[in-house]
């Protein structure tokens, strides 16, 4: 019994418990219906047996009992009776006649399986009847034993079966699934060179083999992973190297140096061509030349560089590119043919090479832009009004300058006379924002040291008028700029506080606004958009002669204010996507009170972060509020 439960294993659901278990259910199953049909067949068929000797006798008994019911002999039919109920399948007879019953039944306890009743005749006329219990208990007990016996065939036949087929699975199925599940175990923990027992069974052999093959398979994959995995680790290492090179001689040395030591070359040599230099304007790298993983210039070691042509099956030449220039080639020599794997590999280590080359001159660019920004940036700062150490005389000025990038577009620049009697405003506006703009930004402030110059020195107004200085800036623009589309909008204004008289000459700008404040307390904004004229740079509307430009002539009372602005103010927008033009226009139209420049620019700029709130600015912003210096603005501003 131990072997059947080892073979059928019963508590886990296996192929040899499942196969097992079908088969006994299958057995069971056709000697059940086996057995139902057999005693079924026995059965009737000695039903039908005792039907036909149940009708014989009662036939025969019927023309027997004829004579003596007629003449009504009654010991004659009790000894007729007698005899026949002694017979094996007669149960108990009844006779009677037409005055009743003569022979009643004795009523034994036989179990009744057939009742024949027979008319008794004499000379064709029915003078009574007899009534025949017919029971078969031989046939009965015949059927008992034969259903035993059969349960007991069936059940040692089961069991013989039962058993041969566990012991059959377990040789021929399980001890050989056994095998080759403990040959997978091996294999799957690493051991690929496990060879799996052989099996008597095809399909059994078949999977081993498949298995077999499944195993070199993964062997020889790993074996490729792994090979990838040392390669992506120099790799790795190669970069570190490499792209820890602070110089381009230096890269290079460290490029031919790992070709020895990732690539087990034989020989290694660089030259550069004469013609070309690096990036930095450096004179051409010398000559080198490698041996056994040392790198030597090659006059010093007396190595002459190979001229020979090169084997391209062991001999690979690479040409060294920094960004914009090829500044030599390395060849890289082999004793023998390599292996494709090195062949990528070293490709793949000049490539390394290239874009350390290409990262050191971006590095420059990067450091040489940087300090040209830093330069460019204090310059810019430069320009703005310093009104701790150099406050104006007559004027209070309040200002807010905002650039999107470290260098701007947009710049203004205040001048007063040596007299104190005027004060300049020039403001200007490069189309756009970036690097360029910026840049032009920069050198308008040498050309606003020579307008300063040129006021200071003269002091005076006929000379260094509004349109004058839009004119000299004009000139610079137009040698700035050259062919490209770059333009600049600019205005400046001429403010004489002991005259009340402003001049203004507008070359393409916003217009500036006026808040006069009368003494009355009237309040009323002027835009000053007289004489607008062309933007610094745009000559192509009217010809190789330069426009000349024009100053507007407007009075400035005592308390009123000058503002002037870019239009990244105006055109700057809030989330609704409108812009800050109109809600500026509205607020400065509806001043009622007196307002010092302070407070005006404070309140236009918190109108301003209400508007715009998270919204970025998109161009440069530059406010100037301009005032008479009195007693009262100067504590104020």
């Amino acid at each position: 019994m131990k072997p059947f439960l080892e073979a059928l294993n019963l508590h886990r659901q296996t192929i040899v418990r499942d196969l097992a278990l079908g088969l006994i259910r299958a057995v069971t199953l056709v000697f059940a219906l086996a057995g139902i049909a057999n005693y079924l067949f026995t059965v009737n068929r000695d039903t039908h047996a005792l039907n036909d000797k149940a009708v014989e006798t009662a036939d025969n008994l019927a023309s027997v009992l004829a004579t003596p019911v007629w003449n009504l002999n009654t010991d004659e039919l009790k000894k007729i009776v007698a005899i026949y109920r002694q017979s094996g399948v007669v149960a108990d007879i009844s006779v009677a006649d037409d005055s009743g019953e003569l022979i009643p039944f004795t009523r034994t306890s036989a179990q009744v399986q057939l009742e024949l009743t027979r008319t008794i005749t004499h000379n064709g006329t029915p003078i009574g009847r007899v009534t025949i219990l017919f029971t078969d208990p031989e046939s009965a007990q015949k059927q008992i034993h034969t259903a035993l016996y059969s349960t007991a065939v069936f059940a040692i036949i089961t069991i013989a079966l039962i058993f041969g087929t566990a012991i059959l699975l377990r040789r021929f199925l399980k001890e050989p699934l056994a095998s080759l599940s403990e040959g997978l175990s091996r294999i799957s923990q690493g051991d690929y060179q496990h060879q799996l027992p052989a099996a008597r069974q095809l399909e059994i052999s078949d999977m081993s083999e498949k298995i077999m093959i499944m195993a070199r398979e993964i062997a020889k994959r790993e074996s490729a992973l792994e090979s990838n995995r040392s390669k992506l680790e120099i790799l790795n290492q190669a970069i570190l190297d490499i792209f820890s090179c602070s110089d381009t001689e230096s890269l290079i040395k460290q490029t031919m140096t790992l070709a020895f030591r990732v690539c087990s070359a034989d020989h290694a040599e660089f030259s550069s061509t004469p013609e070309l230099t690096a990036d930095n304007g450096a004179p051409p790298l010398p000559p080198l030349v490698a041996v056994r993983g040392q790198v030597f210039l090659a006059h010093e070691v007396g190595i002459e560089l190979n001229r020979e042509p090169a084997d391209d099956r062991r001999v690979f030449n690479f040409p060294i590119k920094s960004r914009f220039q090829t500044i030599g080639s390395i060849t890289i020599s082999f004793a023998s043919v390599p292996d494709p794997t090195i062949t990528s590999l070293l490709r793949s280590l000049m490539s390394l090479s290239t874009l350390a080359l290409i990262r050191q001159s971006f590095i420059r660019e990067s450091a040489f832009i940087a300090a040209e920004l830093q330069v460019a940036e204090t310059v810019q700062r430069s320009m703005l009004l310093d009104q701790k150490s150099k406050p104006p005389r007559s004027a209070v000025i309040a200002y807010h300058y905002e650039p999107v990038l470290r260098v701007g577009g947009d710049w203004f620049s205040v001048i007063e006379s040596r007299d104190g009697n005027s004060v300049y405003i020039i403001m200007g506006d490069v189309t756009g924002h970036g690097l360029a703009q910026g840049l032009i930004t920069t050198a308008m402030a040498g050309a606003m040291t020579l307008v300063e110059s040129l006021i200071h020195d003269f002091n005076n107004t006929s000379i260094m008028t509004p349109a004058a200085i839009i004119s000299q800036l004009n000139n610079v623009i137009l040698k700035l700029i050259g062919t490209s589309n770059l333009r600049m909008t600019c205005v400046a204004a001429q403010i004489d506080f002991k005259s009340g008289r402003l001049a203004i000459c507008n070359a393409g700008h916003t217009f500036p606004l006026i808040l006069r404040q009368g003494s009355d307390g009237h309040r009323k904004i002027e835009a000053l958009a007289r004489k607008q004229q062309y933007m610094l740079g745009d000559d192509s509307t009217h010809g190789s002669v330069p426009h000349q430009y024009t100053d507007a002539i407007y009075t400035l009372g005592l308390d009123d204010l000058l503002v002037v602005y870019t239009d990244g103010l105006t055109e700057a927008v809030g989330k609704d996507g409108r812009s800050f033009a109109r809600p500026f226009h509205r607020y400065v139209q509806k001043i009622n009170s007196h307002r010092t420049a302070g407070e005006l620019r404070d309140e236009i700029l918190t109108l301003f972060k209400n508007h715009t709130l998270d919204v970025p600015a998109e161009d440069d912003i530059c406010l100037v509020v301009i005032g008479k210096r009195t007693e009262t603005a100067a504590k104020v501003a």
